[in-house]
């Protein structure tokens, strides 16, 4: 688990590049996949990837988690950096998805 003292208080924000913590494959996939979305798909994007994809998804928004849980403790936003062209549907679906999860209190923690 992320220490919050690895942070630190005098940070202006984190900047986390998505392609460090998952793969720019399965970012590409993701996108194709959210790119012809399905009737089911339509509720629920992830739904549009294969099992394998959603699993490795899940495991990066685990470990998007831990920083993100991290930088709420020491009042740091945390930045998703911009990504190539064929990535950036699949960056903005992991954004709204950290939103959803920690975008809850007085003050935003995902950008």
């Amino acid at each position: 688990r992320l220490s919050s003292h690895a942070l630190g208080h005098s940070a202006a924000f984190m900047p986390i590049k998505l392609t460090a913590l998952l793969s720019p494959a399965l970012l590409e996939r993701t996108t194709a996949a959210i790119s012809q979305p399905t009737l089911l798909s339509a509720s629920d994007p992830w739904l549009a990837l294969d099992l394998e994809d959603r699993r490795l998804v899940e495991e990066a928004l685990g470990r998007l988690s831990d920083i993100c849980e991290a930088a709420r403790d020491c009042g740091v936003p945390v930045l998703l950096d911009a990504e190539q062209s064929p990535r950036q549907p699949a960056v903005h679906l992991i954004a709204r998805e950290l939103q959803r999860r920690f975008n809850t209190g007085p003050s935003a923690v995902v950008f």
